[in-house]
């Protein structure tokens, strides 16, 4: 009786007689995750650029925690104490903690977690936080933490009057920011760091811009543009005013 059923030109998976009788159904489900399970219906090429890729915002976060990272060893020297690259046959990654530590006492971490029973340097008030980056000054006039958060974004305004559906920065990044301000007591400062094109900072003062970094304390939050190919120098300042040594001190080592 087949001997006249050619090859299948086209799989009738729109006949409504197909969709409505269970038993069609059921067997077509089961058919479907056979052929799901047995194989990835891509072609090699495109299926080894899909497993290799990365997700995109991880990508970003590690890579301006090892910008962070060379702009405190440009300032500092080489640290003392270096978190260990974990390298195999798929990926290179860095483990959430410690990722550098200078003779000084100050440190870096990557991912820690804060809550109300610990953190790096500090403790929540009450939810558990993980800023991206932290970095913890341990004297000076800006002692304590400084935050950075990561956010992939395109290029847009920084007016933190604009409205939420803008392609960069976002009001809703400015109130992560403060609350991680308001979370974490011994946090300076938290910024946004983002691909875009503007530097913005607002300090506890009533100081606004980049500008007035050297014109008192650093305390506030703020946004930092960073990108690949482009100057880091609003991050660069920002570090610079955070790690800055007690004129006392300076005194001693000149002596």
């Amino acid at each position: 009786m087949w001997s006249q059923v050619g090859v299948m030109a086209h799989f009738p998976a729109s006949s409504s007689v197909r969709q409505r009788r269970m038993e069609y159904r059921t067997v077509m489900r089961h058919h479907l995750m056979l052929r799901l399970g047995s194989r990835v219906p891509l072609d090699p090429e495109v299926t080894e650029k899909l497993l290799e890729s990365k997700d995109i915002a991880t990508l970003y976060e590690l890579w301006a925690t090892f910008v962070v990272l060379d702009k405190a060893t440009a300032l500092l020297g080489a640290p003392a104490e270096t978190a260990r690259v974990v390298v195999d046959h798929k990926a290179a990654s860095v483990s959430w903690g410690l990722v550098a530590k200078w003779k000084d006492g100050t440190s870096l971490a990557y991912n820690h977690t804060f809550t109300q029973k610990g953190g790096f340097h500090g403790t929540s008030r009450s939810l558990r936080l993980r800023p991206d980056i932290a970095l913890f000054v341990p004297f000076g006039p800006n002692a304590g933490l400084h935050l950075f958060d990561a956010k992939f974004r395109l290029d847009g305004t920084l007016d933190p009057d604009a409205e939420d559906d803008g392609p960069s920065y976002k009001r809703s990044d400015l109130h992560k920011m403060h609350a991680y301000r308001d979370a974490i007591p011994t946090a300076q400062t938290s910024w946004v760091v983002y691909p875009g094109a503007e530097d913005a900072a607002f300090f506890d003062d009533g100081r606004r811009g980049l500008g007035a970094l050297a014109k008192g304390t650093l305390a506030g939050v703020g946004a930092l543009s960073l990108r690949p190919n482009s100057g880091r120098a609003a991050l660069r300042a920002v570090l610079v005013a955070a790690t800055a040594r007690p004129v006392v001190e300076l005194v001693k080592e000149a002596r």
